[in-house]
């Protein structure tokens, strides 16, 4: 579901320590949505949290990580648009571009992994 990270991000964000609750797990390696937020909470030895997207852009937020996609709109036959992705942080003094993608929900993956596998958090 493209709600919620990929179970890579997922393993990366609990890592770097990422706690907030989830209503996504991963259980052997399958996603599954609760019916309300801490229902797999307390089971962290068969479950991995699986936050939305939303959730891990607040979290970075937290810790002064913007995570900007812009849309590129190109004319041509069957290419609308594209997505460019950038980071933003005092960390690295400057902003950095990452690269076009053909949608929003790879452009910000993208810029999630990145940041949370290139930047000190």
């Amino acid at each position: 579901m493209e709600d919620f990270v990929t179970i890579e991000i997922a393993k990366k964000l609990k890592e770097k320590g990422f706690d907030y609750p989830c209503m996504g797990h991963y259980i052997d390696n399958n996603l599954h949505i609760a019916h309300y937020i801490n229902a797999f909470h307390n089971d962290k030895d068969v479950s991995i949290d699986a936050p939305t997207i939303l959730q891990v852009l607040k979290w970075l937020r937290e810790k002064y990580i913007d995570i900007a996609v812009y849309p590129i709109f190109i004319y041509e036959p069957n290419l609308n648009r594209i997505y460019e992705t950038e980071i933003h942080t005092p960390q690295l003094n400057k902003s950095v571009k990452l690269g076009y993608y053909r949608t929003w929900e790879e452009a910000i993956t993208e810029g999630i992994y990145y940041a949370i596998t290139k930047l000190k958090l």
